[in-house]
């Protein structure tokens, strides 16, 4: 997953939608976010690779698939046999939620203001027992997986997720695929994926299977040079002031007692922190880390980017109560382990990230995964917010695409902007991000992966170019 930042103004952007949301939102510890029907089981299911036929007639019987985990990119890739089957994986089980059209129904009325239930937020634990597995389904998956060879990884399940380790060959009896190595078309390097959909008991509660497949590459992108100028000159650029002044934000809207969330894949020095609120005069606001997975970011990685986010958060929030920094592996699980940890904690009622990678280059399977921990989020009315991109419509650099976890239709997608301010510093004049000489711009366009929410519907035009049928972005700019 690589950074998807454009300038500041991105960041000030993500921060002006969280403002705004507390502005709209009655609830003084929730805020709004929008709700839409989930279609994602038809939308993602429409790529899916081979099966397996190596089990008895009985057995197909009482099987089903599980789509979107076969990627594209080993159609178009050399197969240089599968893996040792010796060789351990280990894997994110993403659990199925239980009564689906219910949970569409409880997000839709949640944010509804004619409804009895309005601002009505389940607690994780109600989410988990009202719409996770029961505990006999959980018994069932844990004692199959452990049957077949399989290594239980936790404790006890915390919510959507269950990690386990296993053979290539538990793999291959269990969910009924292979697991194979291929070398890329444009590298040297080798990665493994499955190469037939996988194939479960339909009793068991799984709803994808994440780590079969090693090729999303872990990139970090940033268009901002590695320097620590601000510690010299830490005045350059807008203050919170010049930021407060252009956009007329009333003094009360500081996110009083709200507790704050970032999404981020790598370090930062709280040093750097301190001296931005020395130099404008701010409130320390507390800073907790919060490390998932078992590979926690180096103790001396300090990203001038991640710094960005947190001091942009303090700018226009100088009275929240803390900021959760979430953090871990910049990989497909390590960032379901994120989200997850940040829906079961829930403790923030807003959450921002600029981290995010195109779409397409994500299996349908990591992308459902996702958007069920998304729909638990708003299921509790935690707000999660989204940097569009800073490829403009092309995510991929060369085909049209967007952004993830942007493009997810419980997620606020944030666009950028270039601010212009009169010498005053008021307001001027505001237009798209296009910075034609790094080849970079405000991200935007139309999902190919996931339909139209209905907040959106109606509000496409031949004008602004979107689609009638599929989700657009940004969502604000």
């Amino acid at each position: 997953m690589r950074k998807k930042r454009n300038e500041l103004i991105l960041s000030i952007f993500i921060l002006i939608g969280i403002l705004n949301s507390c502005a709209r939102a009655n609830s003084p510890t929730r805020l709004n976010v929008f709700s839409t029907p989930s279609c994602a089981a038809i939308a993602l299911q429409k790529n899916h690779g081979p099966y397996l036929l190596d089990s008895t007639p009985e057995d197909q019987a009482r099987l089903i698939p599980l789509f979107g985990h076969v990627p594209w990119v080993t159609l178009i890739s050399k197969d240089v046999g599968p893996v040792d089957q010796l060789q351990k994986f280990d894997l994110t089980i993403a659990l199925k939620h239980q009564n689906s059209t219910d949970l569409t129904a409880q997000i839709t009325a949640v944010y509804d203001p004619q409804s009895p239930t309005y601002h009505h937020f389940l607690s994780a634990q109600e989410f988990n027992s009202k719409f996770g597995p029961t505990a006999s389904q959980l018994v069932l998956l844990k004692t199959a997986l452990v049957a077949h060879g399989f290594e239980l990884l936790d404790q006890e399940s915390r919510g959507s997720l269950i990690h386990t380790r296993g053979s290539a060959q538990a793999i291959q009896s269990f969910f009924h695929t292979e697991i194979h190595k291929f070398k890329g078309p444009h590298t040297v390097k080798t990665f493994f994926a499955p190469i037939y959909e996988l194939q479960i008991p339909l009793d068991l509660p799984i709803a994808s299977v994440i780590g079969l497949n090693s090729n999303i590459q872990a990139e970090h992108y940033s268009i901002i040079q590695p320097t620590h100028a601000h510690k010299r000159h830490p005045s350059s650029g807008l203050s919170p002031t010049h930021l407060k002044t252009a956009y007329s934000i009333p003094p009360q809207l500081d996110c009083t007692g709200q507790t704050l969330g970032l999404v981020e894949l790598d370090g930062y020095d709280e040093s750097d922190i301190q001296v931005y609120e020395n130099e404008f005069h701010l409130n320390a606001v507390p800073l907790e880390n919060v490390i998932t997975g078992n590979t926690p970011i180096a103790s001396n990685s300090s990203s001038p980017e991640v710094t960005l986010d947190l001091e942009l958060m303090i700018a226009m929030c100088p009275r929240a109560s803390k900021i959760l920094v979430y953090s871990g592996q910049n990989s497909a699980q390590g960032i379901l382990d994120i989200y997850n940890q940040i829906a079961q904690d829930n403790q923030a009622s807003v959450v921002s990230t600029s981290w995010g990678l195109p779409e397409t280059n994500s299996p349908p399977a990591q992308l459902e995964a996702e958007n069920s921990i998304f729909q638990q989020m708003a299921a509790q009315g935690q707000a999660f917010t989204a940097a569009s991109g800073d490829s403009g419509a092309y995510d991929t650099a060369s085909q049209l695409a967007v952004n993830d976890p942007a493009s997810q239709p419980y997620v606020l997608a944030i666009g950028g902007t270039r601010l212009t301010l009169n010498s005053d510093q008021s307001y001027a004049n505001e237009t798209t991000w296009n910075d034609t000489s790094r080849g970079a711009a405000g991200g935007g366009g139309v999902s190919t992966i996931w339909p139209q929410p209905q907040w959106q519907k109606g509000s496409a035009s031949l004008h602004s170019k979107g689609s009638s049928t599929q989700r657009n972005l940004p969502d604000e700019i």
